[in-house]
């Protein structure tokens, strides 16, 4: 795996992001993981209790960001745990043409290119910094 897709960095702390390779994670960095993630996901759905999108009842670049942590949540195990707000505010996304077209975008390339389609840099032992 090249290896700038091995760790994410951001000034804190280091966590473990990869929760498939639990045999190399310690339960109380998995643990910590959880909570961090589950305590934005209630920030969001409060946030989503009067409307449907982040900011101003429209799309925005908010919606950008925290639905590409949505998607990463789900990527990693969490999608049980989303409300039905989270869920339905995720599916609103997913739906928009925008969505689709850079989901198709991203695919062509990594066909050209000969790589995976799927998200690599989830597979195997990624670390996020956060």
């Amino acid at each position: 795996m090249d290896a700038r897709f091995r760790e994410i960095r951001t000034p804190m702390r280091s966590l473990p992001f990869s929760l498939a390779t639990a045999s190399t994670v310690s339960s109380r960095k998995r643990r910590r993981l959880y909570a961090l993630v589950l305590g934005r996901l209630r920030a969001v759905d409060a946030a989503l209790e009067t409307r449907e999108y982040l900011c101003q009842d429209r799309f925005t670049a908010a919606d950008i960001s925290v639905g590409y942590a949505i998607m990463l949540a789900s990527l990693i195990g969490l999608e049980s745990t989303f409300t039905e707000r989270i869920r339905a505010y995720w599916h609103r996304l997913k739906d928009r043409r925008g969505f689709a077209m850079a989901s198709a975008a991203q695919e062509r390339e990594a066909v050209e290119q000969g790589v995976a389609t799927v998200h690599a840099p989830l597979v195997g032992k990624v670390t996020v910094v956060v």
